[in-house]
């Protein structure tokens, strides 16, 4: 007969608070795709995660805040590349802008991200504070990073523009919006990588075309 292997003694180990909060929005996500904003609930997310809800409203205070954390992690680690101060010069500039646009493309154009469109689309009316959560997290912030990725690239001398804002939003919409709206709309499937990739060089292209500083 086998023996049932003992439990070590005394209290299993503490999850760090980065831990506790990376589990959080791990089920939160599931739960909202699965359930939608009005279906799911602070108690779901903290039965389904193993967590008290106080624990949970220790790092957010509504669930409007706990959508606006689940998208806010997707997007964190695209704005490392585009951090990278390429200094004057032009072909590290491309480079940094190139990299960005193909992280900026893997994240939005891909299963889990559309989903969430389609659930922030399906009860934006109902939950406005939600889509508010959602845009502010996701295409504001990005937006944001790459404007002043731009503005510091201008001030080196090697773009010229007018908004930053103004570019940096025409630059996500080159890279995303069509292909983000026929998938969400689900007219056409997500592009492959190699098709993100052609359509980020194309952008790219036209870009430094009309903002490169000619030497």
């Amino acid at each position: 007969m086998q023996e049932t292997p003992k439990r070590p003694r005394g209290r299993p180990p503490l999850r760090s608070d980065e831990e506790t909060m990376r589990l959080i929005l791990e089920v939160a996500t599931r739960i909202f795709l699965a359930q939608g904003f009005g279906g799911t609930s602070m108690e779901a997310v903290a039965q389904a995660a193993g967590v008290s809800k106080k624990t949970i409203y220790r790092f957010v205070d509504t669930k409007e805040h706990l959508l606006e954390a689940v998208i806010d992690a997707r997007s964190e680690a695209l704005r490392s590349p585009i951090g990278h101060d390429a200094g004057p010069d032009a072909e590290g500039m491309a480079q940094a802008l190139r990299q960005f646009l193909q992280e900026l493309a893997r994240l939005v154009l891909s299963e889990e991200t559309v989903a969430l469109n389609r659930l922030v689309y399906a009860e934006s009316i109902r939950f406005p504070e939600m889509a508010q959560a959602f845009y502010q997290a996701g295409p504001v912030r990005n937006a944001e990073a790459l404007a002043a990725w731009l503005e510091t690239q201008r001030r080196h001398g090697v773009l010229r523009f007018g908004d930053a804002l103004a570019m940096a939003r025409m630059l996500v919409s080159m890279t995303v919006a069509e292909p983000l709206r026929a998938a969400t709309l689900g007219v056409a499937p997500l592009p492959t990588a190699a098709e993100n990739d052609h359509r980020v060089d194309e952008a790219v292209e036209i870009f430094l075309h009309g903002c490169m500083v000619q030497r």
